[in-house]
C-alpha cells in the first residue's frame, strides 16, 4: 500500500474513533439492572448478617495477632478442603493462625454457647445445638451458615456445598473477595466475628471456568472444580464414540459385534444414530451396550453426579429414512435423542435404586440445536425424565450482545422452547474468539445479562468456554474471569460495581489509566460491532485480524497508555518490589494484544531492525507468560515464531 495512502487511512480512522468515543463520554455500556427486568423466582439468597462485638481476632493485622477460636470439621474431604482454605484466608487476612481440629461425633467434646468454633459439616453437634437446616431448597450446591452462641456453624446438603459456605463465611467474617488467585481483598479486619444466618445457593448449581485457572483459584473464585462431570474412559464431551467405539461395532469383523445400525450413513463423521434406523431389535441392544459403559463410568465415579452422553463435535446427525421420518412428525432430530436418553435412564435410575442422584447429559448442538415441534402434551414421550439434562451449544450466536438480544432472538428462543421439554438445562456459551485468541471479544457486559437470561430459562450448569490453554489471556481476560465468578453465582449482580471494584484493586496505582484502556477498546470494538460496514457478526469465529480494523496509530495510542501504567507503579519498585513485579506483569498481559497487531498484520509498516526486535520481544514476554496459542487448531505461536525466523 502507498504510504501516503496508509497514513490518510489512519488519521480518518482515528478521527472516527476520537468521535465515537467523545460521543461515549468514555464510558462502557451500562448493564440493564435487575429491576428493570423480569423478576426472578428460582434464586435463593437469603442472607443477614449483623455486626456484633464478639471479639474474634484480637491485634488483627499485626505480628502477635492471634484468636481463641478453631475450624471444627467433619469427616470428609470437601469439608476439609473448606476447613484448610477458610483457615489459609483468615490467615492471611488477619495474621493469626486457626487450628483445625476434627470432629468425633464420639468423642467427649464440650460444646456451648461460649465454645469458640467454626464447626464445619458437624451434623451430629448441629444437632445437639437445636439448629436444623432451613426449609429452602439448597440444591446441589446451596448452603447453611448459622451463628450459635460464639460459634458458626456451615452445613450443606452435599458436599458441593462446602465450597460456597467456606467462601459465604468468608465474605462475613473478613470481607473477603478474590480478584485474582494473587489479588486478594479484605473489607474487615476481622476483629469482630458478626452474627450469621445465611441460606443460600448459587444461581446455578455448577459453574465452569472462562480460561485456563490453577485448581486453587477455580476454589477461591466459587468455580466449579471439576468433581460433578465424569469422564467416560476419560472423555466428558463428544464422548458418543465411547460408548459404541466404531471399531468395536462398526469395522468389526466378528458378525456378533458387527452393528451397523447404531450408526449415521455418513462416513465422514459417523454420528449414532438413534433409532438404530428404526430396527427395535438392534435399538435395544445399542441401549445394552451403552447402559453396560454407563454402569461401570457411574460405579468408578462414586462421588460424582453427572455424566455426559454426547455427539461428536461436527455438524451432522443421521439421515436414514427412519430419523427423517422423526424429523418430518416432530421437528427436529433432537426428538430421537430425547426418547433415546429417556429409556437410557430408566436404565440407570433402576440401577442406582434411589440410593444416588446421577444426572445423564446430552447435547442440543449443531443440527440437533432445535427443540422437537410436536409437544409434550402431544407426545409424553419427548418430555426429559427429571435427571436428563440437555446441553444447549448455540456456537453460532453472537456473545457480543445478551443472548435474548437483536440477531440472537431465534437462540433465545430456544432456549425457552427447550425449558418446556427439559425440567434441566446447562448452558455451553462462548466467551473468546477462537480464531483469534490474541484479540479482544467483547463479552465483558453483555455476558452479564446473558445469564440472568439463561437463570430464566431453567439452566442450572454454566459451561462459559474460553482458552484452555493460555494461562494468561490478554484483553482484560482476568476481568472477565473474575465477572463470570460473581455474575453465575448471582446473575443480578452490578457489572458497573464488579468493575470499578477490579481496576482498583487490580492495577493499584495505575487503575485510571487501565481502565481508560479498558474503556478505549471497549468502545472501538462497540464501534465495529456495530458499524454495518465493516461486516463484522460478533461470533466466535470471526476474522478481526485485518489493519482496517486496528490502523497503526490507534494501536499506538494504546500502547502509550500501558507505558503510563508502568510510570504509575515505577515507586514500587524501591517500597515492595514482590507487588512492582506482579503488577508490571499484570500492565505487560495487556500490551500483548496491541504487540501481536504489530508483529502481524501492521509488521509491514515497521523497519526490519525495529520489527525484528518488537518479535524478539514479544517471544520473550510470551514465555515468560505462558502464552503459547494464536488461535484454536494448529495456532502454537512457536510455529509463528519460527515464520518469523526467531
Amino acid at each position: 500500500m502507498n504510504r501516503k495512502i496508509f497514513t490518510s487511512l489512519i488519521c480518518i480512522l482515528l478521527s472516527l474513533f476520537m468521535a465515537f468515543a467523545a460521543g461515549c463520554a468514555r464510558k462502557t455500556p451500562e448493564v440493564t439492572e435487575s429491576a428493570q427486568k423480569s423478576p426472578l423466582e428460582n434464586t435463593l439468597h437469603d442472607v443477614t448478617v449483623t455486626d456484633s462485638q464478639r471479639e474474634f481476632v484480637v491485634n488483627a493485622g499485626k505480628e502477635n495477632a492471634s484468636t481463641q477460636y478453631k475450624l471444627l470439621v467433619g469427616s470428609g474431604l470437601a469439608k476439609l478442603r473448606a476447613a484448610n482454605f477458610i483457615a489459609t484466608t483468615l490467615s492471611t487476612a488477619t495474621g493469626a493462625s486457626f487450628a483445625i481440629v476434627e470432629y468425633d461425633p464420639e468423642g467427649e467434646l464440650a460444646f456451648g454457647r461460649e465454645s469458640k468454633y467454626i464447626a464445619i459439616g458437624c451434623d451430629e453437634l448441629f444437632a445437639d445445638a437445636g439448629q436444623s437446616m432451613p426449609d429452602a431448597d439448597l440444591g446441589f450446591a446451596g448452603y447453611y451458615i448459622v451463628s450459635y452462641g460464639d460459634s458458626v456453624f456451615i452445613q450443606a446438603d452435599l458436599d458441593y456445598g462446602y465450597q460456597l459456605g467456606a467462601l459465604a463465611f468468608l465474605r462475613a467474617a473478613v470481607g473477603y473477595d478474590m480478584i485474582d488467585e494473587d489479588c486478594l481483598v479484605f473489607d474487615k479486619s476481622g476483629e469482630t466475628l458478626p452474627d450469621m444466618r445465611i441460606a443460600e445457593r448459587p444461581d446455578f448449581d455448577f459453574r465452569n471456568y472462562t480460561n485456563w485457572m490453577t485448581d486453587n483459584k477455580l476454589y477461591g473464585m466459587g468455580y466449579d472444580t471439576s468433581v460433578s462431570f465424569m469422564g467416560v474412559n476419560g472423555v466428558g464431551f463428544h464422548n458418543c464414540h465411547q460408548y459404541l467405539p466404531p471399531d468395536k461395532y462398526y469395522n468389526s469383523a466378528d458378525p456378533e459385534n458387527y452393528h451397523p445400525k447404531w450408526y449415521s450413513e455418513n462416513s465422514t463423521y459417523r454420528q449414532l444414530c438413534y433409532t438404530a434406523h428404526g430396527d427395535a431389535q438392534e435399538y435395544q441392544a445399542m441401549l445394552e451396550a451403552s447402559f453396560e459403559v454407563l454402569k461401570k463410568t457411574v460405579d468408578e465415579n462414586p462421588e460424582k453426579n453427572i455424566v455426559t452422553f454426547t455427539q461428536l463435535d461436527a455438524p451432522y446427525c443421521c439421515e436414514c429414512s427412519a430419523c427423517n421420518a422423526v424429523v418430518a412428525k416432530d421437528g427436529s432430530i433432537s426428538a430421537t435423542i430425547i426418547r433415546f436418553m429417556n429409556d437410557l435412564d430408566d436404565m440407570l435410575q433402576e440401577y442406582l435404586n434411589g440410593e444416588r442422584t446421577v444426572i445423564l447429559c446430552f447435547f442440543a448442538y449443531h443440527t440437533s440445536l432445535e427443540a422437537p415441534s410436536t409437544t409434550v402434551e402431544e407426545d409424553p414421550t419427548l418430555k426429559c425424565n427429571p435427571n436428563v439434562c440437555v446441553i444447549i451449544a448455540p456456537i453460532s450466536a453472537n456473545y457480543t450482545i445478551a443472548l435474548d438480544e437483536g440477531m440472537n432472538e431465534a437462540y433465545a428462543e430456544g432456549f425457552s422452547e427447550w425449558s418446556h421439554y427439559a425440567d434441566k438445562i446447562m448452558a455451553w456459551v462462548y466467551e473468546c474468539n477462537y480464531h483469534w485468541y490474541l484479540y479482544p471479544y467483547n463479552t465483558y457486559s453483555s455476558m452479564v445479562d446473558t445469564y440472568y437470561f439463561l437463570k430464566q430459562n431453567n439452566a442450572f450448569y454454566i459451561y462459559n468456554e474460553g482458552q484452555r490453554i493460555n494461562k494468561n489471556v490478554p484483553c482484560f481476560g482476568k476481568f472477565k474471569e473474575y465477572l463470570d465468578a460473581k455474575a453465575q453465582f448471582d446473575v443480578t449482580v452490578n457489572y458497573n460495581d464488579l468493575e470499578e471494584k477490579f481496576f482498583s484493586n487490580y492495577f493499584l496505582d495505575a487503575a485510571d489509566v487501565m481502565k481508560d484502556l479498558f474503556d478505549q477498546i471497549v468502545q472501538w470494538e462497540t464501534y465495529l460491532e456495530t458499524e454495518s460496514s465493516f461486516g463484522l457478526d460478533g461470533g466466535i469465529y470471526q476474522e478481526v485480524a485485518d489493519e482496517k480494523y486496528w490502523p497503526r496509530g490507534l494501536i499506538e495510542s494504546w500502547l502509550g497508555l500501558i507505558d503510563k501504567a508502568y510510570e504509575k507503579v515505577e515507586h514500587y519498585k524501591n517500597e515492595d518490589a514482590a507487588l512492582y513485579e506482579k503488577l508490571c506483569k499484570r500492565i505487560n498481559i495487556e500490551s500483548i494484544f496491541m504487540r501481536f497487531v504489530q508483529c502481524t498484520i501492521l509488521s509491514y509498516t515497521y523497519s526490519a531492525d525495529a520489527l525484528q526486535q518488537m518479535r524478539q520481544s514479544f517471544k520473550e514476554d510470551c514465555a515468560e507468560l505462558s502464552i503459547v496459542e494464536y488461535r484454536e487448531h494448529e495456532g502454537e505461536l512457536t510455529a509463528l515464531y519460527s515464520s518469523w525466523g526467531i
